[in-house]
C-alpha cells in the first residue's frame, strides 16, 4: 500500500514539473519572440527636411541597425537625419536580442518637397523717372505649384500679385527682391542687388489757388512743385488755347467756361513728364436782375 502511494505521489510530482517547465519554455518563447517596427516625425516637409525616428519595436531588443535611404546609417535605437535632396526614400530597421532577429523595410517612407527655383524679369531696368516697369516672374514651383508671390520693389512699396506693374519715382538704385511659396509651403526668396538703376528723371507737379470764380476775367496763380534732376523746363497748356513757359505762371482766363490745365516738366537728358488736371478751372458768368410788376396794389 505505501509502494502504491509513493508511485502516485511520483506521478503527481512529474505531472507539475513537467507543467512548470513547459510554462517556463513559453515564458522564455513569448520572451524571445521580438518584432521589428518604428515611427518618424514628420515623415513629409520640405528640404532640408529633419526627421526623428523612434524604434517602438516588442521583444526589448538591445541592437538596432538603421538604412535610412540617403546613404546614412545607424546603430542608435532612436536616430535623427536630414534630407538635403528632394526625392522619396526607403527606411529599413533590424533588430536583435540574445533570443532571435527581426527586420522591417517601409518603402518610401519619407516624402521630402523642393522649393521653388526663382526667375523673374522687367520691361524696363533703366531710364528716366517716373520709370513705369513690368515685373514678370517665370519662376518653377519645385513641387507642386506656386501658390503665392512677395515682390519687394526696393523702394518701400510691396506686391503680392504673380506678375505686377510699378512705377519708380526718383532717381536711385533699387533692389529687387522674390518670395515664392509653392502649395506644399516650401518656400525661396531671391534679391537682385541694383536690378534697377535710375539716374535721371523729372516729376510733374502743381497746384493753384483758385478753381472756380464768379465772373470772367479771372486771373488764376498757379504754384509749381515739380522735381527732378537738372535744369528744368516748363510748358503750361491752360486749356484756353494758351500756353506759358513760365515756372509759376499768374494766367487770366477772360471768358467764362471749364478749362483742363496740364504742364509739361523737360530735362536736359531728354526725360519728361505730363501732368493733367481735367476741369481744374471753372470760370461762372453771374448777372444781376431782376423784374416788378409795373402796377402794384397798396398793401402788396
Amino acid at each position: 500500500m505505501k509502494t502504491l502511494t509513493f508511485f502516485t505521489y511520483l506521478k503527481k510530482a512529474t505531472k507539475h514539473l513537467a507543467l512548470f517547465f513547459l510554462l517556463s519554455l513559453s515564458g522564455f518563447l513569448v520572451k524571445a519572440q521580438i518584432q521589428a517596427n518604428f515611427i518618424a516625425t514628420p515623415t513629409a516637409g520640405c528640404a532640408p527636411l529633419v526627421v526623428q525616428f523612434t524604434d517602438s519595436s516588442a521583444g526589448n531588443p538591445t541592437q538596432w541597425k538603421w538604412n535610412l535611404g540617403n546613404g546614412t546609417s545607424s546603430v542608435l535605437q532612436n536616430p535623427s537625419v536630414a534630407y538635403f535632396d528632394p526625392g522619396t526614400y526607403t527606411v529599413s530597421l533590424i533588430i536583435k536580442n540574445s533570443f532571435g532577429t527581426d527586420s522591417i523595410t517601409k518603402v518610401q517612407f519619407i516624402t521630402v518637397y523642393s522649393a521653388p527655383e526663382i526667375n523673374f524679369n522687367a520691361s524696363n531696368v533703366t531710364g528716366c523717372f517716373p520709370l513705369s516697369t513690368q515685373f514678370v516672374d517665370s519662376s518653377v514651383a519645385g513641387s507642386g505649384t506656386i501658390s503665392s508671390w512677395q515682390w519687394d520693389f526696393g523702394d518701400g512699396n510691396f506686391s503680392n500679385i504673380q506678375l505686377p506693374q510699378h512705377v519708380y519715382t526718383s532717381e536711385g538704385n533699387f533692389n529687387l527682391s522674390l518670395k515664392a511659396t509653392n502649395n506644399y509651403g516650401c518656400v525661396t526668396s531671391k534679391t537682385i542687388k541694383d536690378f534697377i538703376s535710375i539716374k535721371t528723371g523729372v516729376k510733374a507737379d502743381f497746384t493753384n489757388l483758385t478753381s472756380k470764380t464768379c465772373n470772367a476775367p479771372a486771373t488764376i496763380n498757379f504754384v509749381n512743385k515739380s522735381t527732378g534732376v537738372g535744369s528744368l523746363n516748363y510748358t503750361w497748356n491752360f486749356g484756353d488755347s494758351t500756353s506759358s513757359n513760365s515756372k509759376n505762371p499768374a494766367h487770366t482766363f477772360t471768358t467764362s467756361g471749364s478749362y483742363s490745365v496740364s504742364l509739361i516738366v523737360n530735362n536736359e537728358t531728354g526725360c519728361s513728364d505730363t501732368l493733367l488736371k481735367p476741369r481744374l478751372i471753372t470760370v461762372g458768368s453771374t448777372t444781376a436782375d431782376f423784374e416788378i410788376p409795373k402796377l402794384v396794389c397798396a398793401g402788396t
